[in-house]
């Protein structure tokens, strides 16, 4: 399905694609690089500071203050007091900042708009962690069972919602409370991800649609299915009506299939699905081995086993065009390109 076509070292940010660029952080310089797309060469590298970025409307802004144009040129540059970090999501085209109470566990954002080349909102009280939905809406996690939904454009909380009794559970004949992994945008509503069941809520009411027990830990969503991955286990939801879907997997816990791999198993841990082109892509570690797989989404059945060379974890798979790049903890990018049939 895909071959190694380029491996870039000290990468240390996932890869931004704008046009038909990449944008990447160096880890050893502290410098973006931009590379393109088809040939994978040097583009440029800027001249300053930088440990990370995003780019929304063909601006590359960076945590320093620094936004750069597709020639790497810094076009503008802004200097506070504060220590900034940038917040990165593919839901918004907000330019998103944070600086952080860690004592009180309070973040404020600050929006920074690319046309006046100023902050739009400033100290916007929040608390953290953040899953964004869409350029009005965010959900704060307030704690491991409690939300609320933010709207952007009147800088305020809509509702508030505490899901303690929802998410208790047995386990080994005690009672545990789930703790809140992920919120996902799902029509006009929220999916709420956790080891306590899936819930589905209204997005501007908050209302409860359905509540199942699954323990789950990230959902990807493809229609009107949701696929959850928790740990070594794979199964999908009917995000209508909550109902599960177990694969064919011949156990009581949806469990994966081991991976074959020069005549020994190796165990398939790992966090989540990737959904692109027709299937599921799921980055494993086992036994210090990597491996990318792919996975049929209609009957969970293994398409593809491809082993990483390298002895690091997995952090991440993206798709661009043809091409597909996994960053390793080791700060390599692996870079493949997409066979022909």
């Amino acid at each position: 399905m895909f071959s190694i076509e380029k491996k870039l070292t000290n990468i240390d940010t996932i890869v931004k694609f704008l046009n038909q660029n990449i944008i990447v952080t160096n880890k050893e310089t502290n410098s973006l690089e931009a590379y393109s797309l088809n040939e994978t060469s040097l583009l440029w590298t800027s001249n300053k500071k930088d440990y990370s970025c995003t780019c929304v409307n063909n601006i590359i802004a960076t945590t320093n203050l620094h936004f750069y144009n597709l020639l790497g040129i810094c076009i503008h540059e802004t200097s506070y007091r504060e220590w900034f970090e940038l917040e990165f999501s593919d839901e918004i085209d907000k330019i998103l900042y944070k600086t952080v109470d860690e004592e009180q566990e309070i973040a404020f954002y600050h929006v920074f708009d690319t046309v006046t080349m100023s902050f739009t909102n400033k100290y916007l009280k929040l608390k953290f962690p953040l899953f964004f939905v869409n350029n009005v809406f965010l959900v704060c996690q307030c704690s491991s069972t409690e939300l609320s939904l933010f709207n952007f454009e009147v800088s305020g909380n809509i509702w508030q919602k505490e899901f303690t009794e929802l998410l208790k559970y047995q386990y080994d004949g005690k009672e545990k409370t789930g703790e809140i992994k992920q919120v996902k945008l799902y029509k006009d509503s929220l999916i709420v991800v956790s080891d306590g069941g899936v819930i589905r809520l209204l997005l501007e009411t908050g209302e409860i649609v359905w509540k199942n027990n699954a323990y789950a830990r990230t959902m990807e969503i493809v229609g009107e299915i949701g696929y959850v991955c928790a740990g070594l286990s794979l199964y999908k939801v009917n995000l209508e009506i909550g109902e599960i879907i177990r694969y064919g997997y011949n156990n009581n816990y949806n469990r994966l299939p081991d991976i074959e791999y020069q005549g020994s198993s190796y165990w398939p841990i790992g966090h989540e699905v990737i959904y692109h082109e027709g299937l599921l892509w799921y980055a494993v570690f086992s036994s210090g081995e990597s491996f990318v797989v792919a996975i049929n989404p209609y009957d969970g059945k293994y398409e593809w086993i491809h082993h990483v060379d390298t002895y690091e974890k997995i952090e991440s798979i993206q798709f661009h065009d043809n091409k597909m790049f996994l960053l390793d903890t080791g700060y390599d990018l692996h870079i493949y390109k997409k066979q022909k049939e």
